[in-house]
């Protein structure tokens, strides 16, 4: 059971950490399709995208991560732990993750969408407005944001049991 955690845990993050490439691709499409009935498209192609990969990922994460830990009886947020010290810092780097997403990212995203839906109904030939490459470019910020983190877990998952961890708490 703990391989087949460890392989959904795995491909979890990789749908997690994809959207980074895929951010950095949708930043050049919006600044080619700026002024375009295109525009619109994009930057609500990217918060879709974002949200169902974010929003997958993120819950398989979570239900994988916590049965990983379960399963092979890790502690969980035990900064007091040299052994696990490397655990601690990576949930809490999850936390912050979800601070950032909830608190910030969903707001951003629930602010803009109504708007590009309500630019493209009535006919968006300008593209998007200013207020609505705004919003798009506090998500993009953020969202490249909870992508280094999301890179700082990877890193801690791969070689944090293996490193030695001389800090005590």
């Amino acid at each position: 059971m703990y391989n087949v955690l460890l392989f959904f845990h795995i491909f979890f993050a990789a749908m997690v950490l994809a959207l980074v490439p895929f951010g950095i691709f949708m930043k050049g499409r919006k600044a080619r399709s700026k002024g375009t009935p295109v525009e619109l498209y994009n930057i609500q192609m990217e918060f879709a995208v974002g949200r169902f990969m974010g929003m997958i990922g993120g819950i398989g994460l979570l239900i994988a991560g916590g049965g990983l830990a379960g399963i092979g009886k890790m502690p969980w947020f035990a900064f007091g732990n040299e052994q696990f010290l490397w655990l601690a810092v990576k949930q809490s780097v999850y936390v912050v993750v979800l601070i950032l997403n909830f608190g910030f990212m969903m707001p951003v995203g629930k602010k803009a969408m109504p708007l590009i839906a309500q630019q493209i109904a009535a006919g968006g030939s300008g593209g998007a407005t200013d207020e609505i490459r705004a919003l798009a470019a506090k998500a993009s910020m953020i969202g490249t944001l909870m992508g280094l983190l999301g890179m700082t877990n990877a890193v801690l998952g791969v070689f944090g049991p293996s490193w030695h961890w001389n800090i005590a708490f």
